[in-house]
């Protein structure tokens, strides 16, 4: 049995996150609705967001970059035991799920995936709609599903590929024999390699030749 005290602390941790009204009302019910509106509305100085709950799977393969964070919070909720068992209707397994978002928002702050979608992410895992396998060339799991429309291989491998046909320069995507895309790149990689050669020539003819 929670203690109001404990329900307290996770709904102030939930909050920090965005998590709606309902969300923490079914992992913390012995809160009322007004209580977590008052207290979201003293953390975040707004209303609390309204609306349904994410219920579509696909999100999570959407794009290779969003399938890796998936696959990352994924491996997190697996290492912390919450995909095999527990449930998110006591303060201890809730508090290890808010846990594993934690350390995720950590490492990608600049780019996280919504508490919802991530309880979301949970669900999947436990029904067995989303599982997680090992890729064959880098050994790192990642998640895959067969009733979404629309499947990747391992992200990470992906894209590392994307980052190498990548220019060095600017960041463009770069041609099949390696030359930049963006025009204003190319143009001042070759005024560079001018630059360059002119510079070489002007050294060379500098030097006195022996004997004249």
């Amino acid at each position: 049995m929670s203690s109001k005290l404990e329900e307290v602390c996770l709904s102030y941790r939930l909050i920090r996150y965005g998590a709606r009204i309902n969300e923490i009302k079914i992992m913390c019910p012995g809160l009322t609705k007004k209580e977590l509106r008052d207290r979201y509305y003293e953390v975040h100085q707004c209303s609390a967001r309204s609306g349904k709950n994410p219920t579509k799977p696909d999100f999570f393969f959407s794009t290779r970059n969003t399938h890796r964070l998936s696959s990352y919070l994924a491996n997190s909720f697996i290492k912390l035991n919450l995909v095999s068992s527990g449930s998110l209707v006591n303060c201890k397994d809730t508090g290890r799920f808010v846990d594993a978002y934690e350390h995720y928002a950590l490492d990608f702050d600049d780019e996280l995936i919504g508490i919802s979608r991530a309880l979301l992410l949970l669900k999947e895992l436990r029904m067995g709609s989303i599982s997680t396998t090992k890729c064959d060339d880098c050994s790192v799991p990642y998640i895959i599903s067969p009733i979404t429309p629309k499947l990747y291989s391992c992200p990470y491998c992906a894209i590392k590929k994307q980052l190498e046909r990548l220019c060095c320069h600017c960041g463009e995507p770069v041609q099949d024999r390696g030359r930049c895309r963006n025009k204003r790149c190319q143009q001042s990689q070759a005024a560079k390699r001018r630059q360059a050669i002119t510079s070489d020539v002007s050294s060379l003819c500098s030097v006195a030749l022996p004997g004249l």
